[in-house]
């Protein structure tokens, strides 16, 4: 016992050296996956959110309660002191009422009862984040960016998801770049349905 404990002692570098070319050998064949955080806040009617368009590029997204706007932007790469290079633009407003329109005129039951009818909010209250995805396709220098945007209205219980157009090309050469959110799906969530008494 004493001559291996003395063996190593004296090899220490030795089996430092190993120790780390096993790390390296391991860390190679070991797959990379890249961490990607947003992040999510809001102040009275107005929620923010940061959404991943490409690898690399993150976008910042402002929604208004009160207005019903939704609206994101990407700074360009090419110089600073510039307006920003990408923008969106959507209403939420317009795109909840023709979904509260389908799920009403749908008429569908769940599981047997009968579902009410949803009412549009007077104040409707939205919240959101955003999430990853990756859904194929081109059109022209456009593509679907690399996240998805769930708007949730609290009182109804209402989700819609908007997809994210974008373009590379134009914002590597620094190209205004005016994108579109377009409504990609909906569901209508189980809640209790808060009614304004105004």
């Amino acid at each position: 016992m004493g001559a291996l404990s003395r063996h190593v002692r004296r090899n220490r570098l030795a089996w430092l050296g190993l120790g780390v070319l096993a790390g390296l050998l391991i860390g190679g064949f070991w797959p990379h996956v890249p961490l990607h955080a947003v992040a999510t806040d809001r102040a009275g009617t107005v929620a923010v959110t940061t959404a991943f368009v490409d690898d690399s590029v993150e976008a910042f997204f402002y929604l208004d309660s009160m207005t019903g706007m939704l609206m994101g932007a990407v700074p360009s790469r090419q110089a600073a002191g510039r307006p920003f290079q990408s923008t969106w633009v959507a209403n939420l407003n317009n795109d909840f009422a023709g979904v509260v329109k389908t799920i009403n005129s749908a008429g569908a039951t769940r599981r047997g009862a009968a579902r009410a009818a949803v009412d549009f909010p007077k104040s409707p209250q939205y919240l959101f984040v955003s999430g990853a995805i990756d859904v194929r396709g081109t059109t022209g220098r456009e593509r679907p960016g690399r996240s998805i945007l769930y708007v949730a209205e609290a009182n109804t219980g209402i989700v819609m998801a908007y997809m994210i157009s974008w373009s590379p090309e134009f914002h590597s050469t620094g190209q205004i770049y005016q994108g579109r959110l377009a409504l990609w799906s909906f569901a209508s969530m189980p809640t209790a349905v808060i009614r304004d008494t105004e």
